[in-house]
């Protein structure tokens, strides 16, 4: 039986970024459970970067990363490529493009983290190569320089 959880944490986000500082009845958000929100991200132009371990979001299957305006209505362009990542954390980068972390699991069942670029789009930005970590990434940032600060479990990239 699929449970239709309407998420708190981005209803929160959403209160804190209104004037009225309240919550907002018109916001309307679901996900299909078991899932959890592990972060979440708003851009510049006040649309929110989405990060769980979900596979429908608003109806609609989003795989792990979802982007909504501030209405909560999925953008239906966004559709990230990336493989079965679990996504931890999100970056905004001062070239406008997304940074993701997060782990998978490799044939061993160990934990590897991956550090991932994505465009506007949902696409790996070119030339962009993210390291492989020996374990999660826990969190990032983006600085205004270009350089990108990670953090984590991982003790050696490569």
């Amino acid at each position: 039986m699929k449970k239709i959880i309407s998420l708190l944490a981005v209803a929160l986000l959403l209160a804190h970024l209104l004037d009225a500082q309240a919550i907002d009845p018109d916001f309307q958000v679901r996900i299909t459970a078991p899932t959890s929100i592990t972060d979440l991200l708003e851009l510049p132009d006040g649309r929110i970067l989405v990060a769980g371990n979900f596979s429908f979001f608003n109806g609609e299957v989003h795989r792990r990363l979802a982007l909504i305006d501030k209405a909560g209505v999925v953008d239906p362009a966004f559709i990230p490529t990336f493989s079965d990542t679990i996504v931890t954390c999100l970056a905004y980068t001062a070239s406008g493009d997304f940074l993701v972390g997060g782990y998978y699991l490799d044939e061993e069942e160990e934990e590897r983290g991956v550090l991932l670029a994505l465009d506007g789009a949902g696409e790996p930005v070119p030339g962009f190569s993210g390291a492989v970590y020996d374990d999660r990434i826990l969190d990032l940032a983006g600085l205004p320089n270009g350089r990108i600060v990670v953090a984590g479990l991982f003790g050696s990239i490569g």
